[in-house]
């Protein structure tokens, strides 16, 4: 079996071959006749091919369509990816503006994230990520390759929030961390006074203060309220330790702001103490959110990544077929058959056609007796 194409292009080929043989012959004949004093008065034998019909029958095997990855077609889809890419990411900036303005957690970056440099990067990153993913032959394997590098590279441009059960290492707009205390809906309760340059040294603080919680050692010292900054000032004792914290403008004009800075204390080292109920095993797969969580331990909060992810996973299908439809138009036709005799007799009758062509004159390089070619 055989590619039709393969077929012409030998027969063409060994069609040149045997011209350029006879060619030789007739050049080598030339120098005979031109030494001896006799034939160099007769014309030198050559092959002149005035016309050649050549008539091929086969039988059709197969046929199938193959993309032609070529410069023009890698310009179509790279084109195709940027324009994508352009969508994409401000499909991706409206859903994390949506998050940090609506998540508490986000709430000190919300007024500058995501700016319009970060939806930059990102598009140049998504680009990168799309154009080193795709597969010419393979569009499927080149959404799940983009899927793959997406969710690596783009966590990169996302601020991470660590929080656990009643705290949260929370971003500022200027890259530097503060220790949120949450409450069980995440929402907000007090926001320590104090910038740290590190995550390392936010989390630090933040743990020491947890297990000063659990061990009911915080105590609220004062509350004072700052008219001009219409927020209430709190000073939580830690051990040997103290800290400012700000309860912000949804507690400010509470008629007894220490109260309820002390409940929100208290409550936490309630659930702090509560004893972990083991989870079964067969319980896990259907609750595992609430399976054995440790309400001491920090984590990543997922919120981000999960509303971007979400957004990518929506569009990369529109991504297949885009390169599906730019890769079929840019397709060629392979007919794969058989020539041979018993191929073609056995063969559907349906399937077996013959192809003719002809070749002229114009078709070869013909030299006149000067050995200069005829045009």
């Amino acid at each position: 079996m055989s590619q039709l194409n393969s077929i012409i292009a030998s027969v063409l080929s060994d069609i040149n071959e045997a011209k350029a043989k006879a060619d030789l012959t007739s050049s080598e004949l030339a120098k005979t006749y031109a030494a001896d004093k006799v034939l160099r008065y007769f014309p030198v034998p050559r092959i002149n091919i005035e016309n050649l019909e050549v008539e091929i029958k086969y039988a059709v095997n197969s046929v199938e369509e193959k993309p032609v990855d070529n410069a023009s077609t890698r310009k179509k889809i790279n084109d195709f990816i940027q324009v994508f890419s352009d969508e994409t990411s401000v499909a991706v900036k409206k859903a994390v503006e949506n998050v940090t303005k609506n998540n508490e957690l986000f709430k000190e970056v919300s007024s500058v994230y995501p700016s319009k440099e970060w939806e930059a990067s990102l598009k140049e990153k998504m680009a990168d990520v799309l154009v080193k993913s795709f597969r010419p032959n393979n569009p499927s394997k080149t959404k799940d390759l983009a899927l793959s590098g997406l969710k690596t590279a783009i966590p990169d441009l996302l601020p991470v929030v660590k929080r656990s059960s009643s705290m949260a290492i929370v971003p500022t707009e200027k890259g530097d961390f503060q220790i949120m205390g949450i409450d069980d809906d995440g929402k907000s309760e007090f926001l320590i006074d104090k910038k740290y340059v590190s995550e390392v040294d936010a989390l630090k603080d933040a743990k020491a203060l947890t297990t000063s919680l659990k061990s009911k050692k915080v105590e609220v010292t004062s509350v004072k309220t700052d008219e001009i900054k219409k927020v209430d000032i709190g000073a939580l004792k830690a051990g040997n330790r103290t800290f400012n914290v700000l309860l912000g403008a949804k507690k400010f004009n509470d008629p007894k702001p220490k109260a309820s800075l002390e409940k929100a204390i208290g409550v936490k080292a309630e659930f702090l103490n509560q004893p972990r109920k083991e989870v079964p095993n067969w319980l896990k797969a259907s609750k595992p959110a609430s399976a054995n969580v440790d309400p001491e331990k920090f984590e990543e909060d997922l919120t981000l990544k999960i509303a971007t992810e979400k957004v990518i996973s929506e569009r990369l299908p529109l991504l297949e077929q885009g390169i599906n439809d730019i890769m079929s138009k840019n397709a060629i036709t392979v007919m794969n058959v058989n020539v041979d005799s018993e191929s073609i007799k056995n063969a559907q009758p349906e399937t077996v056609s013959t192809i003719k062509f002809s070749l002229s004159a114009q078709d070869f390089t013909l030299l006149d007796d000067d050995q200069e070619p005829i045009l």
